[in-house]
């Protein structure tokens, strides 16, 4: 999990904050799995690979923590 952890750290410092705007195929994928893992997205990462999610104002993130 620390290998994983440290993995996914330095994939998301080489990421730029405008990486949605023309994301590679391994940012996609990147992406992709973190939500199919059950990470919530904040809105502008699911643009992505959905870029009609900036339009979408129930997919924008309450700030709120979800219960377990």
């Amino acid at each position: 999990m620390i290998t994983l952890g440290l993995l996914i750290a330095a994939f998301e410092h080489s990421l730029r904050k405008d990486s949605w705007r023309a994301p590679t195929e391994e940012q996609k994928r990147y992406f992709r799995t973190l939500a199919e893992w059950g990470f919530d997205l904040h809105w502008v990462e699911r643009m992505v690979n959905d870029p009609s999610a900036e339009n979408d104002a129930d997919a924008q993130p309450t700030g709120e923590i979800a219960a377990a």
